[in-house]
């Protein structure tokens, strides 16, 4: 396996840890939150800062709402794509594609000036991240090695708390 390839493949997990282990300890919430009710309080916090309203021009209740709504109606709508997708183009360039979209929706998101803006990046930063979560386990049942797929595929929505509880420990 070419090196690119195999940073390609441990990217995901580099990305979870890393974000796991920074928004825990910047949310100082309880230990085993989820990341989306960090993420959540993150974006919460955010609109209730003074200068975060006066540089939107204090937006209306309707408008904060879709601002969080986004990011989930994003990946309910990746969601409808990915499995068409997948099929035809093959799992790792789904997932590519969905990496690469969920780092142009977070620079976006990072970079933009107006509500419009925000909302669209919130939208297809979703988008990125739903289309992420379908082809992986499927790629990792289909690279796994026989004996051993059954273990893994149960085992890969778990590894996040393994994840955390290495971080957790290495922190303290």
């Amino acid at each position: 396996m070419p090196c690119w390839e195999f940073a390609a493949c441990q990217l995901p997990l580099l990305v979870m840890m890393v974000s796991r282990h920074c928004l825990q300890h910047s949310c100082r919430k309880p230990k085993r939150t989820s990341n989306h009710v960090c993420v959540g309080a993150m974006m919460n916090a955010l609109q209730i800062n003074p200068n975060w309203k006066s540089y939107y021009h204090h937006p209306e209740k309707a408008t904060l709402g879709a601002i969080n709504a986004m990011l989930p109606a994003g990946k309910i709508i990746g969601f409808l794509f990915v499995a068409p997708f997948s099929n035809s183009f093959g799992r790792k360039t789904a997932l590519m594609l969905s990496f690469a979209i969920t780092v142009v929706g977070a620079a976006i998101q990072t970079a933009s000036n107006n509500l419009g803006v925000l909302i669209f990046s919130r939208f297809f930063l979703g988008f990125g991240c739903g289309v992420m979560s379908q082809p992986s386990p499927i790629l990792l049942a289909e690279m796994a090695y026989p004996p051993h797929r059954g273990k893994l595929t149960a085992l890969y929505h778990c590894f996040y708390v393994r994840t955390e509880t290495t971080l957790d420990l290495q922190s303290t």
